[in-house]
């Protein structure tokens, strides 16, 4: 599964990756004092992951990549020629990238 290969990527110190750890520790605890919370816990983080991998794999064309950094369209498009940035498909305006590589990739910020 390449969408949960991108988040056991991410860097440890993020917010959302610290709640998944404690929600994981949390449902591992209750397993078998408290079986249905600990179900809860753990289709909460499979939720939450899911729904963080769709949208550091939703595919955005550079003017939208722009207006979500801040960035200009032409600087994305140099970062996808410098190979800084993963190439999807498309040419011109159309040129799309993946949302997740525009925050963790450094040259953006």
């Amino acid at each position: 599964m390449r969408r949960i290969q991108l988040i056991k990527h991410l860097p440890c110190g993020i917010p959302l990756a610290q709640l998944v750890t404690e929600w994981q520790v949390e449902a591992r605890r209750l397993s078998r004092s408290a079986p249905e919370r600990a179900d809860t816990y753990q289709t909460c983080t499979e939720e939450l992951l899911t729904a963080f991998a769709d949208w550091l794999t939703r595919e955005v064309t550079a003017s939208e990549a722009a207006k979500l950094t801040g960035k200009s369209a032409r600087h994305i498009r140099r970062m996808i020629a410098a190979g800084e940035l993963t190439r999807l498909g498309g040419d011109g305006e159309r040129l799309r990238v993946y949302v997740g590589e525009l925050f963790c990739c450094r040259n953006v910020r």
